[in-house]
């Protein structure tokens, strides 16, 4: 996804206070009772401005599209790219995973005490779970996917939301069998789920519209977008019955086949819930067998009130095309690449001393805070720091790191290991960015500043004031380093209140003003009356 980001606030004064406004988020989540296609619009919006599935990962099993052949069937792409994630995950790979992923990616499941939120807060709840890629499901703008965890020998189904080969939204579906014998279904509930994915199937191969009409509220909507299918209402959705299908449930070792030792049960799947209430969503795995040949098809139903409001259809790529008598659609997967380092999609720029900064990974909030703290410069009389790109979380540059300049072939590239959480403390909203995230970026904006405005001279002389024993030698202890002292100099002074410069010691307060104004010739914007020593 690309996306210019305004450079400067309306005010053109980048040095105001944050305000909660800026700091409140955009929606995230899609409406769960939505079609797949209308939640994909909302979601682009959230991607305009701005678990992990379940942490898992292993060798995929389906499809004969390898990571590196070129697709020679319809639907080889999305094999490809399903299987390139599960191999992702099997490897341990963090930001190979997050590749897959855009920038505020949500996630919709039930997991221990995980209930659902950013792609990123799940991944650092870990550990990675191996997962094994059985089918893949195509729908307009979205796919299902049929997965087992080998650890737990559980199966599940995943719903994804695509926007420009990035997953945007997710939604993890775990097998009814298992949720039961994990006391988090009731039997009561469970057992209503069985009887809704056997009548299905009863309906649907009987003929008898007024079967079918019974499974729908009066205002349900159905869609197969692949057929070009969308009806809404429960009569018109009647209206599709085909005396010449069979509609069968299968099992889920029908699914596995001889993959895997997988547990015995219908191919039944429900959808995330708090503990103690009813879960809304539900998938069913049919075989539809039309004219000799069988598919097999994802159903992903939304009930209300016991019947079902929503439903949405994914035929399964290798038995569609297998029984495909006309040609197939294209769709999201056509061309598909797959997704390149997520930290080089570029995701807004910002406008800094008459250049562009490219953002990588950015949101509107992220990138409103990089705006202040240039702004902080300004306001303190010295030259913005000058950068090239600024990249946010996740980026390999930041293993092991809290934020990183790295300077090469001309350009200058700012990595500041924070995610949007990060600025109110997994907040949803906050008055002010949190003190760590500022001072982190003004430090790092202070490496900037001083490569280009001090010198040996001034090197030596901070050296000597403040007993550091070396500029910047990576074998001495980072608080030992002069150009760590500096930068954490500069963003104290530079910051919008006092704090303590602990992680250098906490050096008096007139040695921090006088190694301030020897890096810059000017005095600290930090209120310095409650300042001390």
């Amino acid at each position: 996804m690309s996306l210019r980001l305004s450079g400067r606030s309306k005010s053109g004064d980048r040095s105001d206070p944050i305000t909660a406004a800026a700091l409140r988020p955009e929606p995230r989540r899609p409406a769960l009772m939505g079609l797949a296609h209308q939640a994909a619009a909302r979601w682009r919006k959230l991607a305009r401005v701005s678990a992990a599935l379940l942490w898992l990962g292993a060798a995929s099993v389906v499809g004969p599209t390898g990571e590196n052949e070129e697709p020679t069937a319809w639907g080889d792409e999305a094999l490809r790219y399903f299987q390139a994630l599960s191999r992702a995950y099997a490897a341990d790979d963090v930001y190979g995973v997050l590749d897959f992923y855009a920038p505020g990616a949500y996630v919709n499941m039930s997991r221990g005490d995980f209930t659902g939120g950013l792609v990123e807060d799940m991944i650092r709840r870990g550990p990675i779970l191996d997962q094994a890629l059985f089918d893949v499901h195509l729908g307009d703008d979205s796919a299902l996917t049929v997965v087992e965890w080998p650890q737990s020998r559980k199966q599940g189904a995943v719903e994804a939301v695509l926007v420009d080969r990035s997953i945007i939204s997710e939604t993890v579906f775990d097998g009814a069998l298992s949720l039961s014998r994990a006391l988090r279904v009731t039997p009561e509930v469970l057992a209503f789920y069985e009887q809704l994915y056997r009548e299905y199937a009863e309906a649907w191969s009987s003929g008898d519209a007024r079967r079918v009409t019974a499974l729908y509220g009066p205002d349900a909507t159905l869609s197969e977008p692949i057929f070009g299918t969308y009806r809404a209402g429960s009569d018109a959705i009647a209206d599709l019955v085909d005396t010449s299908k069979r509609w069968t449930p299968l099992s889920i070792a029908a699914i596995a086949g001889e993959r895997t030792e997988a547990e015995h049960g219908s191919a039944l799947y429900l959808g995330p819930t708090m503990y103690g209430q009813d879960p809304e969503l539900a998938v069913g795995l049919y075989e539809v067998s039309d004219r000799g040949c069988s598919t097999q098809v994802a159903v992903r139903w939304a009930l209300t009130n016991g019947v079902i409001s929503n439903e949405h259809r994914y035929p399964e790529v290798e038995s569609l095309r297998r029984c495909a008598i006309e040609e197939l659609p294209d769709g999201w997967w056509t061309d598909l690449d797959l997704p390149g380092p997520r930290d080089e999609v570029v995701t807004g720029t910002i406008q800094s001393a008459g250049h562009e900064i490219v953002v990588h990974n950015g949101t509107e909030r992220l990138v409103r805070v990089v705006e202040w703290a240039l702004g902080r410069f300004e306001a303190a009389g010295l030259a913005e720091p000058r950068v090239t790109s600024v990249t946010f979380e996740p980026s390999r540059q930041c293993a092991g790191h809290s934020g990183r300049l790295v300077q090469e072939d001309g350009s200058r590239d700012l990595f500041l290991c924070l995610l949007e959480r990060d600025l109110c403390h997994g907040q949803e909203v906050c008055d002010t960015p949190a003190l760590n995230a500022r001072v982190g970026i003004l430090h790092e904006l202070g490496h900037a500043w001083m490569l280009d405005h001090t010198g040996g001279r001034s090197q030596s002389q901070l050296l000597e004031l403040t007993g550091t024993s070396t500029w910047d030698d990576q074998e001495t202890p980072w608080q030992l380093r002069g150009s760590e002292y500096g930068a954490e100099v500069l963003a104290w002074g530079l910051l919008d209140e006092l704090v303590p410069m602990v992680r250098i010691g906490d050096p008096p307060c007139s040695e921090l003003v006088e190694v301030f104004a020897l890096l810059t010739s000017a005095e600290p914007l930090v209120d310095l009356r409650a300042c001390s020593g």
